[in-house]
């Protein structure tokens, strides 16, 4: 039995995997260790409530709104757990969802194309997946660009991103206008044309209809999703630690 170590250091501050091998050369168990304590727990004791609302989006430069969200809901079920009604509106539960999905939008096209498509590189060098490698690469480059784009929505709506505070208890303080919509509406728009043309390969509304993989293989014209699926069966990622 052999254990490696390796750092990693790809967003959030540095951590060592630890790898442990068996005689056969399988994985036989890994540990994720963070050797440093950021102390969000400990700055937040103490703290009158909305000032969590201000310290917790910034816990995280990529995902500070998914930690907005969850402060605010567990605000709110603190006052309800607590006999207080929180009613709200059904205009700001659409904007928090909208600013949502707007963060999990980007944190996807920033795991797809910066992390995942850029480790087959090393895995399976080809020609096609130089388009994948970080900071020269066309596709690489295009992610960073649209996966800029759709957090704008989130400033549309939150006044800032990062680090936005315009949920609170009971509601938010966004009340957006006509042209706020529309902006954000052409930013959606675009993200589509863009997820249609570079990741599925073929019209959404036809991906959603979709049964099965097989049929989006066939159907797909050169899709970066389809790539990824070849890949993975190339690998043998499919099958491996099933």
């Amino acid at each position: 039995m052999k254990v490696e170590k390796v750092i990693l250091n790809r967003v959030e501050g540095e951590v060592s995997l630890k790898i442990q091998w068996d005689s056969y050369g399988k994985v036989s168990d890994a540990f994720v260790v963070a050797y440093n304590s950021r102390g969000f727990e400990k700055i937040l004791e103490g703290k009158e409530l909305p000032d969590a609302l201000v310290i917790t989006p910034r816990i995280c430069g990529i995902c500070g709104h998914a930690h907005l969200i969850a402060t605010v809901n567990a605000i709110e079920n603190l006052y309800m757990a607590n006999s207080i009604n929180i009613d709200v509106p059904q205009k700001a539960k659409l904007i928090r969802q909208i600013t949502l999905y707007s963060e999990i939008i980007q944190n996807h096209l920033k795991w797809f194309y910066l992390f995942i498509m850029p480790d087959f590189i090393k895995l399976l060098p080809t020609a096609y997946l130089e388009d994948f490698r970080p900071f020269s690469g066309e596709k690489w480059k295009k992610a960073i660009k649209y996966s800029s784009e759709i957090v704008k929505i989130i400033a549309i709506f939150g006044g800032q991103w990062p680090h936005t505070s315009y949920a609170i208890a009971g509601g938010v303080t966004a009340d957006p206008l006509k042209t706020d919509i529309i902006e954000a509406l052409s930013i959606v728009d675009n993200l589509i044309k863009y997820v249609e043309k570079e990741i599925l390969g073929i019209q959404y509304e036809e991906y959603l209809e979709i049964k099965n993989i097989e049929e989006y293989l066939a159907k797909s014209e050169n899709g970066d999703l389809k790539k990824f699926i070849d890949l993975c069966i190339k690998s043998n990622l499919d099958t491996t630690g099933q």
